[in-house]
């Protein structure tokens, strides 16, 4: 694979677009408070300024990626393992470390193969590579 979109990513986000009802909530929906034990999260921001409905993709890059047991399972009583799975899907893991998605891809099984183009894709090395 050169990169880009495989023909598996294609097919399970073509599926996934299918199978999904236009009334389902997405990661932005929820009006979410975050704790106050993520503002180390998001140390370079004006926490009070974070919000889910506006920041959903940093929030979960930065739980999914860096936080620690208790965050991940506050995101995940809070909106739900197939969602975060959706999530990754989505994003193709973007800005999420590698070895971090090695744990996500058994932890939510992930396709293994899925997850390795994510890893391998070049755009991905020069920030992997740092």
């Amino acid at each position: 694979m050169e990169g880009g979109w495989s023909i598996l990513d294609e097919r399970i986000l073509s599926s996934y677009l299918r199978s999904r009802p236009t009334h389902m909530p997405t990661v932005s929906a929820p009006p979410i408070s975050l704790p106050p034990s993520f503002r180390r999260l998001f140390w370079e921001y004006d926490f009070s300024q974070i919000t889910w409905h506006t920041h959903a993709t940093l929030i979960l890059q930065r739980i999914l990626g860096q936080g620690t047991w208790v965050d991940v399972c506050w995101l995940r009583d809070t909106i739900g393992t197939r969602e975060i799975r959706r999530f990754l899907m989505r994003t193709r893991g973007k800005g999420i470390d590698r070895r971090f998605l090695r744990y996500w891809e058994a932890t939510l099984n992930l396709p293994h193969e899925v997850v390795t183009g994510w890893i391998r894709d070049p755009g991905r090395q020069i920030w992997d590579g740092r």
